[in-house]
């Protein structure tokens, strides 16, 4: 798969160098336990569908106190940007799985869902 990197859209590089632009897309390494989580929810929310997961990100976040000098570390926030097709789509669909989940975790994992309904 390749990605395409910049803005070519009204520059003077034009459809023929976009050649050169495009470079391989990175490896997503996904966590075993959050995926299920996500894939778990929506398969119940939807029945049998295709999910694409097009980007992950983490980060964890730590805390401290002003009157301790050791530094608490807090929980890792998990997003999911996910593409899934699906027979059964739903007006709200989308946001109404993307807030379950936020509901059901606590916040720690999220979703971006485009949701394409499918014959």
């Amino acid at each position: 798969m390749v990605a395409y990197q910049g803005n070519w859209f009204g520059t003077a590089l034009g459809v023929a160098n976009l050649h050169q632009k495009l470079i391989a897309m990175e490896n997503i390494t996904l966590p075993h336990s959050e995926t299920q989580i996500v894939v778990d929810l929506l398969v119940k929310r939807l029945g049998r569908c295709t999910i694409f997961a097009f980007g992950y990100s983490n980060n964890t976040t730590s805390v401290s106190n002003l009157l301790s000098t050791q530094v608490n570390s807090g929980a890792t926030r998990h997003h999911f940007d996910h593409l899934v097709f699906s027979s059964k789509a739903s007006p709200n669909g989308a946001s109404n799985i993307a807030n379950a989940l936020a509901e059901q975790t606590g916040k720690t994992i999220t979703v971006s869902v485009l949701l394409h309904k499918v014959d």
